[in-house]
């Protein structure tokens, strides 16, 4: 049988968690919110962690030859997952667990599915390397701000759901997010063009999201944004995480020009519900 466990039981999934997968880590502890299904309530031993992001989906956990867990998750999401996930529209099922005996395990569990694989890149930023990115101005007229409540409460700025929404998407409020996040914004004509916040955070790591409107890109933005977010981050003691597909040449790039070194690959497997 699967069970959820309720938030304050997250912890007794601790010795489960990979500690270089900072996003399920952040969810055990209970800096970002997630959902929880395990084998056993009181023992757990295997478990799957739902993200609240829908960007970045599901994370398989503990003892991936758990023979009774392998045999009644797949079901489990076919129904119970599937049908919680249309309420929020959501219509793909997309899992890691981090290692190659999970990925063999992900694939046996859902054979009967027309599952595809994706290649990720994980870059960390490690305070020897530094930040490598010659120091870039900033073009006339635009305004690099760190994130703030009053940035978020503002009426001067058209528009602050956009930044909102996407911090909602990790984070359980606002306050929780300003309480224990970096985020670092770029301004043009009272709107917000570029971001780079933390989407999960542990004691170690500082998960990164990183975005610029599509028609104010090539202006070197998100790599000046980063560059603020990275040395708060670094000021704080937090190593910076980036975590990116391989096919997303421009963010693998980003990564590259600030001072990232390549940590590991790791691969996700997804189908449609």
């Amino acid at each position: 049988m699967i069970y959820e466990l309720k938030k304050d039981e997250f912890y007794k999934c601790k010795s489960l968690v990979n500690e270089n997968i900072p996003e399920s880590v952040a969810v055990v502890s209970g800096n970002n919110p997630g959902r929880i299904f395990v084998d056993n309530k009181d023992y757990p031993t295997t478990g799957l962690i739902w993200f609240k992001s829908m960007d970045i989906g599901f994370n398989f956990i503990g003892d991936c030859f758990n023979t009774n867990f392998n045999q009644e998750i797949g079901p489990f999401v076919d129904k119970y997952i599937k049908s919680e996930a249309k309420k929020i529209g959501m219509d793909w099922f997309e899992a890691s667990g981090g290692d190659p005996d999970w990925d063999r395990t992900i694939h046996d569990i859902f054979k009967h599915k027309n599952v595809e694989t994706q290649e990720q890149h994980v870059y960390i930023l490690r305070e020897r390397n530094g930040i490598t990115l010659p120091a870039i101005e900033l073009p006339p007229g635009y305004q690099l701000v760190k994130v703030s409540g009053p940035l978020l409460r503002s009426n001067e700025i058209e528009n602050c759901s956009f930044l909102h929404d996407k911090i909602l998407s990790f984070w359980d409020s606002i306050q929780d997010f300003l309480d224990k996040g970096i985020g670092y914004c770029i301004i043009y004509h009272n709107k917000i063009v570029s971001f780079c916040f933390s989407g999960f955070i542990t004691n170690a790591f500082s998960v990164t999201d990183v975005e610029t409107l599509e028609e104010y890109r090539r202006k070197n933005l998100a790599q000046i944004v980063a560059v603020a977010y990275l040395q708060d981050c670094m000021s704080r003691g937090l190593i910076p995480y980036w975590d990116c597909m391989k096919e997303n040449l421009p963010s693998n790039a980003v990564a590259k020009k600030v001072g990232f070194e390549k940590a590991r690959n790791y691969y996700v497997q997804y189908f449609q519900f």
